[in-house]
């Protein structure tokens, strides 16, 4: 299951604006809860495509794979704070 930017919005304009944002995430089959570190977008780390202006991003060395956009976005994930629990799968299964 894939997610859009405008459903994302959707969701957090039904959201307390100044509530904190977590990511629940799985390590080693466990939940965690998360900080997040920032957001960016696939196009802050691929090499440029070969555009005329001479700017092609290339600090990462990759490039965009097959399926996927430079417009896509990132949540990424920060420290591990503390356990999560599986039910918040479930809730958005």
């Amino acid at each position: 299951m894939s997610m859009t930017v405008s459903e994302l919005i959707e969701f957090l304009e039904q959201q307390d604006p100044d509530a904190t944002v977590f990511i629940m995430a799985q390590e080693d089959d466990a939940p965690f809860e998360c900080d997040v570190a920032g957001l960016t977008v696939r196009e802050d780390f691929i090499e440029g495509d070969g555009d005329e202006d001479g700017d092609d991003k290339e600090p990462a060395g990759r490039k965009r794979k097959r399926g996927t956009a430079a417009s896509d976005v990132f949540i990424v994930q920060g420290d591990s704070l503390r356990r999560g629990t599986r039910e918040a799968w479930r809730l958005v299964g």
